[in-house]
Formats: structure tokens, C-alpha cells, sequence
């Protein structure tokens, strides 16, 4: 997007073939993901003084915008997952005995297995399926005292990321916001050790550096 030091065509061609690869074999997740982070690019594009590299951005995103709606109607009976997603989020809100403390970590699996087979979802409960929505779990397991909490770590660095001018981490954590819609990135051991390593280093960089500006100027 800004001045580099490689070729503009081999960037293209790279980054047209990992577009390719991940529109064959993502998902849902990774579509809606993907979509709203070209959506940045363009209203980037839009806000912003144009030059001969950002014209050419904004014209691949666009391009890449056009082939993802194209590709998923060519793939949309494989890939119609919809449906699956609304009533994992459905299931969890309902089984949902104390919105403020949740179920506690130690037994909303079984509360929400014990959900599926009550109504008749046992494929869900054989697979011990979990919400598939970040906040939606949060609120599940830990009540609205957990969403807050989540939604403070996720708001952080972002706003420093904003505060700091920063590309960069915008890019980074707001991804995560997107993600947490579809998937429980927290769930995994991989995915609470990413987002605290990430969250923790570009936190602790913006607190030692002064910000450019404040918002509050703004």
C-alpha cells in the first residue's frame, strides 16, 4: 500500500495466488473476514490523497471483492453453513442460566451438550460443538462480567492502534473483532496464546512510545 522495494507485479501475482488458496479452502469465517478488511482498504482509499500505489490497491481489492461474491455463489450449497451457525448461537443463549455470571468455565460444555440432547441436536452434542461465537461463549460460560472483560482486551489496543496512528495493529485486532462472530478464537490453547502475545507487545509499545496525537484533540 505504501512505497516498496519490490516489483508491484510480483506483490500482484503473490498476492492473487494466496487470494486464490484461500478462497478454495476457507470458509465462512474466512469470507466474511477477508470482506471486511478489503472494506477498510476502500474507505481508506476513498478518505484519503490518491497515488499510483494506492489506485493500484484499491483497484486489486476491488477486483478480489468481485471474485469473492463470484466464488461463493458458484460454491454456496458446500459452503451454506448459515443456518448451522444460527442455531449453535441460538442453543448457547437460551441455555444460558444467569446472564450476569454465565455457567462458569468448568461446566458449559456439559450445560450446553446437555442443551443439544434435550432438543433434539444430538449431532451437536456428539461433536461437542461450542457456540461458534466468541461473545455469544463469553456470555455462555462467563455472564456479562466476561463480555466486558472481552470486549475491554479486544477495545485496548485498538484504540491504541488509533491513538498511535497505527495501521498496523487496526489491521491486527480489528480482525479479531470479525472473527470472534463467526468462531471461538479463544477456545484453543493456539488462540489464547497468539491474541494475549500479540495484545500484551503492541500494548506495552504504545504505552513506552508517546502517541502522535490524542483523540481528544481530534
Amino acid at each position: 500500500y505504501e512505497k516498496i522495494n519490490f516489483s508491484p507485479i510480483l506483490i500482484v501475482v503473490f498476492l492473487l495466488f494466496f487470494f486464490l488458496m484461500l478462497m478454495l479452502t476457507g470458509g465462512l469465517t474466512a469470507f466474511v473476514s477477508v470482506l471486511f478488511i478489503f472494506s477498510f482498504f476502500v474507505l481508506k482509499f476513498l478518505l484519503e490523497e490518491k497515488n499510483k500505489m494506492q489506485t493500484l490497491t484499491f483497484g486489486i481489492v476491488v477486483f478480489m471483492i468481485i471474485c469473492m461474491f463470484v466464488l461463493s455463489n458458484i460454491n454456496l450449497k458446500e459452503k451454506n453453513d448459515y443456518w448451522e451457525r444460527f442455531v449453535l448461537w441460538e442453543s448457547a443463549l437460551k441455555a444460558t442460566p444467569d446472564i450476569m455470571w454465565g455457567v462458569g468455565t468448568g461446566d458449559h460444555y456439559k450445560v450446553l451438550n446437555q442443551y443439544y440432547l434435550s432438543h433434539g441436536l444430538s449431532k451437536f452434542a456428539s461433536s461437542s460443538y461450542n457456540s461458534h461465537n466468541q461473545f455469544i461463549e463469553i456470555l455462555f460460560s462467563n455472564g456479562l462480567i466476561g463480555v466486558l472483560s472481552l470486549l475491554f482486551l479486544l477495545g485496548r489496543p485498538l484504540y491504541l492502534s488509533v491513538r498511535n496512528q497505527n495501521l498496523l495493529g487496526t489491521l491486527i485486532f480489528f480482525p479479531f473483532v470479525i472473527y470472534g462472530m463467526t468462531e471461538v478464537f479463544l477456545g484453543r490453547y493456539q488462540g489464547v496464546v497468539l491474541f494475549a502475545l500479540l495484545h500484551q507487545s503492541f500494548v506495552t509499545h504504545y504505552l513506552t512510545h508517546k502517541p502522535s496525537f490524542s483523540l481528544k484533540d481530534v
